[in-house]
């Protein structure tokens, strides 16, 4: 273990418990995190901290030390750690086992997040056939040049996110968060650390993309508009987003004084969705990537990979497994990821308030897919604007309609002069209800 300094305790109780970090007031029950840490990917716990991220402290002595390293040795199999004291917090570091399962006195126990969670047999089981297996996104990447192809700005940009302020060199930032790791005196990026943090990802993980597409029709013939979107996932989750507002509708209403934006959407569960496919989907996948595809009337998002196993359909929402738990566990940290599995409670959620119905979910030839159902009638919201005179409402609901209108159009609706129309156009034109676009005879309106 490197010797801990003030700067690493600083940086560990703001950033808090995680996939890798676990707080003690007092060793109670730490055979259950020490199983749980071997079982995963290893770990430190930090006795001396409590749940509230407040350093207690607590008496050190070679009594104790040695209580730990028995309850250590008495797991099954025997688990690997070291210890080290930094003022009166007692740091014992569990390394990833070799031998999976262990087992304590309780039973066996799983890291998921910040928890270490009972497993049931199946788990167990499940464990048994993939001992031995490398996460992927824990997998050290020697081929990526770390000083080379580090991007500090998204570091900056993640610490910001996360509301974690630290004057610690990059390197050993990276190091704490597990997105890297030191072999012999190199330090090299992880797969989860180079798709977070490294200038350039697809450059060594091209496969680590993911494809956005707009059609016209419901049969997703004809494509208006498509993006492959690429750099880091922080960037390609906002590329997405964008994306999705670029090609789904906004409606409005008045309410008081106020305009009230109603998109098709809410595009927080929108997000959430395709979050959690960057976040699930199976890296070691390199025929496929993560599709959003928008149609008039729903958005669909195929994740390659399927389910984890040892989840089903039924335990969705009720039980969390991650096929990539260091991606998640960054993803967690900037707040756009759960770490309980409440995603898809909370994307349910979140559709239902906008009164539309709950995902639909598939899995089937290796594919998660996700659909999200749009408006039964897919027109935009018409405003309820009393003040308005019904020549304007008939204008909206036929820009609503048809997306657009001109001068010439507007006559021919209203069946008025071309100056008429022109009049109403620009009393809603002032209103801020629409806007022009175009000059000369290409001069149309749109909603604002």
């Amino acid at each position: 273990m490197a010797k801990i300094k003030q700067k690493d305790i600083d940086f560990i109780l703001t950033s808090g418990e995680g996939l890798k970090v676990e707080f003690k007031e007092s060793p109670n029950h730490i055979d259950r995190t020490m199983v749980a840490f071997a079982n995963a990917e290893g770990g430190k716990i930090y006795i001396g901290i409590n749940d509230h991220k407040k350093i207690v402290g607590l008496n050190i002595t070679n009594d104790l030390r040695s209580q730990i390293q028995n309850i250590a040795r008495n797991c099954d199999s025997q688990i690997n750690i070291s210890m080290e004291i930094f003022k009166r917090i007692l740091i014992v570091e569990v390394k990833e086992g070799v031998n999976k399962p262990y087992k304590c006195k309780d039973g066996f126990f799983m890291r998921i997040g910040p928890n270490s969670q009972k497993m049931s047999r199946n788990e167990i089981i499940d464990l048994i056939i993939k001992e031995g297996r490398v996460f992927f996104d824990d997998h050290s990447n020697s081929r990526c040049n770390i000083k080379k192809e580090f991007n500090p700005a998204a570091l900056k940009r993640f610490l910001n996110l996360a509301g974690v302020t630290t004057d610690l060199p990059s390197t050993d930032i990276l190091l704490n968060l597990g997105a890297a790791e030191k072999q012999g005196n190199k330090i090299h990026f992880k797969n989860g650390g180079i798709l977070f943090f490294a200038k350039d990802p697809q450059k060594y993980l091209r496969y680590a993309n993911m494809t956005c597409v707009a059609f016209k029709d419901k049969e997703g013939v004809a494509a208006l508009d498509r993006k492959d979107l690429s750099g880091n996932l922080l960037d390609i989750v906002s590329q997405a987003e964008n994306f999705v507002e670029r090609n789904t509708r906004t409606g409005f209403r008045i309410k008081g004084f106020k305009r009230e934006n109603l998109p098709d959407y809410p595009i927080e569960a929108i997000r959430e969705g395709f979050v959690n496919a960057l976040m699930h989907r199976d890296y070691f996948e390199k025929g496929a990537n993560v599709l959003l595809k928008i149609f008039p009337d729903k958005i669909v998002i195929d994740n390659p990979g399927g389910l984890v196993k040892g989840i089903t359909l039924r335990d969705l929402g009720k039980k969390s497994r991650t096929r990539n738990p260091l991606i998640a566990d960054l993803f967690y940290r900037v707040n756009l990821a759960e770490r309980i599995g409440s995603g898809i409670k909370r994307m349910s959620d979140l559709m239902r308030q906008h009164g539309l119905r709950k995902p639909k979910i598939e899995v089937n030839d290796g594919f998660f897919t996700i659909i999200f159902h749009g408006p039964k009638q897919p027109e935009a919201v018409i405003p309820e604007i009393a003040k308005l005179s019904e020549r304007q409402k008939h204008i909206i609901r036929y820009i609503q309609k048809k997306g657009r209108i001109t001068t010439s159009s507007c006559s021919d609706l209203l069946k008025v002069s071309n100056d008429t129309a022109l009049r109403e156009l620009l009393k809603l034109k002032k209103k801020k209800i629409i806007k022009s676009n175009g000059i000369g005879r290409s001069m149309h309106y749109t909603l604002a």
